[in-house]
């Protein structure tokens, strides 16, 4: 089991199964007392009719590249579920050609804990891999991201921010801490964003293996920031150089805007807690980085978040 400041060198080989194929099943953020789902509700992108049928390979990732990443974060978040009585299953789902993914739990088998990822997502022009390893993380931490969260059915799901930031914080940490992030600057597509990715992640990581890691983040933050903004068709161009300067008066549920997202990951990133720390759906400050605990670094931003009184 990975602990802070200890990075693995090698991935161990992984012998991928084969993943079950549903077809004919549309996805959502919902919750229903049959394993069905209703299409285009609170899915981690907005309502879209994109489809990228299983067949074309002409963009975004091969189906064999998907099912690894998906693994891999499935391997290192099974303890983490079982500790909680449940049993974590993460699914690509390559034949259905929609561009969504979503958390699930079901009341005719409570003690699982779904996530799945549809095969349009993986095969979307913008999709890289630390995007998709974003995307699966973000839908993880509606299961275990912590508080505050909304009820879904009989369960309680964190919300689409707490969701970012868990993906930033924790999920994406221990998943890229496993692989090689030396020549991870190189690859910003702006030199100016790899500048300020820097900037932010050098006042809080010295070893440079955990400043690399957060550096990776960061840039698959742009990444997905882009890819929703794309979707949204709102704001202008996401950029580690500003912030989103709404301020809530009330915790937002939904979907935050895409400079926001970018600024909750970033957030999740900066927050140096010890990555095998626990959150909880009922204490905000649990495992995070918070006002209350004394942090001035990795806060949730305002746009969506407001602390307890």
């Amino acid at each position: 089991m990975l602990k802070k400041g200890c990075l693995k060198k090698t991935l161990k080989a992984l012998t991928l199964s084969k993943l079950a194929i549903l077809t004919n099943i549309h996805f959502a953020y919902s919750f229903t007392h049959q394993a069905t789902f209703e299409h285009g509700r609170n899915g981690f992108l907005p309502d879209n009719n994109l489809q990228f049928p299983a067949d074309d390979k002409s963009s975004g990732l091969d189906q064999k590249s998907a099912e690894k990443i998906i693994l891999s974060i499935q391997k290192e978040f099974k303890s983490d579920i079982e500790k909680r009585g449940g049993v974590l299953k993460m699914n690509l789902v390559w034949q259905d050609p929609s561009v969504n993914a979503l958390a699930s739990r079901n009341l005719e088998n409570p003690k699982l804990y779904e996530v799945k990822i549809l095969g349009g997502l993986a095969r979307h022009p913008m999709m890289t891999s630390d995007t998709l390893a974003l995307i699966a993380c973000h839908e993880l931490g509606h299961h275990i991201g912590g508080s505050p969260t909304k009820k879904a059915g009989a369960s309680m799901m964190s919300v689409e921010g707490q969701a970012d930031y868990f993906a930033g914080l924790r999920c994406l940490k221990r998943v890229f801490a496993l692989e090689d992030n030396r020549d991870v600057l190189k690859k910003f597509p702006r030199e100016i964003e790899a500048k300020a990715a820097l900037e932010k992640c050098s006042l809080v990581y010295g070893n440079e293996n955990e400043l690399n890691v957060c550096l990776r983040i960061a840039r698959a933050s742009l990444e997905v920031g882009r890819l929703f903004q794309s979707l949204s068709k709102k704001g202008t161009r996401v950029s580690l150089l500003t912030r989103d300067t709404n301020v809530v008066d009330k915790i937002f549920e939904g979907h935050p805007a895409a400079q926001c997202r970018v600024d909750t990951l970033m957030s999740g990133a900066l927050c140096d807690k010890d990555l095998l720390d626990q959150t909880s759906n009922k204490d905000e400050n649990l495992g995070v980085c918070s006002q209350k605990n004394g942090d001035q670094i990795g806060l949730r931003p305002s746009c969506w978040f407001v602390p307890a009184a």
